[in-house]
């Protein structure tokens, strides 16, 4: 517990505290709720998905159109034992909805991946309402309730609102009203309903605690075509012992996916096992391939691959697997199935494995995620994950703008993303988890030296591309 709420608790009667949060969380809630029913007409069926979120169930008329999911097992065995309530997310039929409600995003697991199982079963003409809190407000709220309501801390998603048009995108939806509000999140009578309803400015907007977004199922959203050719670059370079790990990633992908392994000159036997990858695969299942990397640096590594790759779609797959395999066929399944151009991973929107980043490391992906997003005029939260997803097309367009943002950019990221945006490919991201390395240590070292590399590279290409 951090000193100053300690000492507030120790000044302060302590039930007189929580008594008074509980309220004022209340007046928010209620406030929450309304906003969310009066973009809903009367007797429409609708489904609300609690994932740790709360609503004010004192504003709803409880009716046989209202259906509600709830994951805590206090609320359903003590609060409307009349009412139907699921607790089961995989049995739910969203097709028979006309609306969804999606309450706070930022405890729920494998967002994306609700969001497109949602997406994929609703009707076009269903609509999906999502409350977002903003960051300085949800920081206030973790700070708060995790010291003085939660027994341990409760780690949350990394949701900033501008994240949100990646969000959308990437699970299949296309936004139909982002609704700022609850400038005054507890009730002064009349200058609140004043401000939160009546006065909605875009300077004032600026300071809501709150958004609401209205989202219907995108034209876009396809099912995934099972015969589209994918390629896998696996750059490698003194992965002997996660390249063995391979032997099982290998067989959870079709006949219609190869896998590239580019040694970059390891020290190790990491060629060896690559070479015994291939040879112990199953003779229908052909598909893995070896190249030598030219020994100079990963970007250059990875270009080769891609080069060398004979099928439409990339996938650039670090070999330490910290992301998941699952999470990156989620990611691949998204791409695939929407008109986006390139998907970059991020690891810093789930909650991540206490040793999978360094701290310093950690900044310096901030600090440079925040330069390309003025650079881009969109929110970018995370420009060093290695999982990427591309057409090999528009690679060979931007590829000429390799290593020309004032520097050699020695790992590959900087270079794919500046060239995508380059020639105005629809760039978005997809959040994946990322764990700690299964075996061996980081490539990535001196990071000062290296961060300075990096921020070179940031200057010039934002001159290039605004100037």
């Amino acid at each position: 517990m951090s000193y100053y709420l300690k000492d507030i608790k120790e000044k302060l009667d302590y039930n007189n505290l929580k008594n008074f949060l509980q309220k004022y969380l209340s007046n928010y809630i209620s406030q929450v709720t309304e906003e969310i029913f009066d973009n809903i007409e009367n007797n429409e069926k609708t489904l609300i998905l609690s994932f740790g979120g709360s609503i004010d169930y004192n504003k709803i008329n409880l009716d046989a159109n209202i259906v509600i999911h709830e994951v805590s097992e206090e609320f359903i065995n003590n609060k409307f034992k009349n009412k139907t309530i699921i607790n089961q997310f995989d049995k739910l039929n969203f097709a028979e909805f006309k609306n969804i409600v999606i309450l706070d995003l930022y405890y729920q697991n494998n967002v994306i991946h609700n969001l497109r199982n949602i997406s994929k079963n609703i009707n076009y003409d269903s609509k999906i309402f999502i409350v977002t809190k903003s960051l300085i407000w949800n920081f206030a709220y973790n700070l708060i309730f995790n010291n003085l309501f939660f027994k341990k801390k409760i780690k949350t998603n990394f949701l900033p609102f501008n994240f949100f048009q990646s969000l959308i995108d990437v699970s299949g939806n296309s936004l139909i009203k982002n609704i700022k509000f609850c400038l005054i999140p507890f009730d002064i009578p009349i200058l609140t309903k004043f401000l939160n309803k009546i006065i909605r400015l875009p300077l004032i907007n600026f300071f809501a605690s709150t958004n609401l977004l209205i989202l219907k199922k995108s034209n876009f959203l396809k099912f995934r075509d099972t015969k589209t050719s994918i390629s896998i670059i696996v750059p490698c370079k003194n992965e002997e012992k996660n390249i063995r790990l391979f032997q099982n990633v290998v067989t959870q992908f079709d006949n219609n996916v190869e896998f590239l392994f580019g040694d970059d000159n390891s020290e190790d036997k990491t060629k060896d096992e690559i070479y015994s990858l291939i040879k112990n695969q199953a003779k229908d299942k052909a598909r893995i391939k070896f190249y030598e990397g030219p020994g100079i640096c990963k970007s250059e590594n990875v270009y080769k691959g891609i080069d060398y790759a004979s099928n439409e779609i990339v996938v650039i797959l670090d070999a330490d697997l910290t992301v998941k395999i699952s999470d990156m066929k989620m990611a691949l399944d998204a791409f695939i199935e929407s008109d986006i151009d390139f998907l970059n991973c991020t690891r810093l929107i789930y909650p991540r494995s206490e040793k999978s980043m360094k701290k310093s490391n950690f900044l310096g992906n901030i600090l440079f995620a925040n330069f390309f997003s003025i650079i881009f005029k969109q929110k970018i939260t995370d420009t060093l994950c290695g999982t990427k997803v591309f057409y090999k097309k528009d690679f060979l367009r931007f590829k000429k703008y390799n290593g020309t943002w004032g520097i050699k950019d020695k790992w590959g990221d900087f270079d794919l993303l500046l060239g995508a945006y380059r020639i105005n490919l629809k760039i978005r991201e997809y959040p994946v988890s990322y764990e700690d390395r299964i075996e061996g240590d980081t490539k990535m070292t001196n990071v000062f030296l290296n961060g300075l590399r990096m921020l070179y590279i940031i200057i010039n290409g934002f001159i290039k591309i605004r100037f």
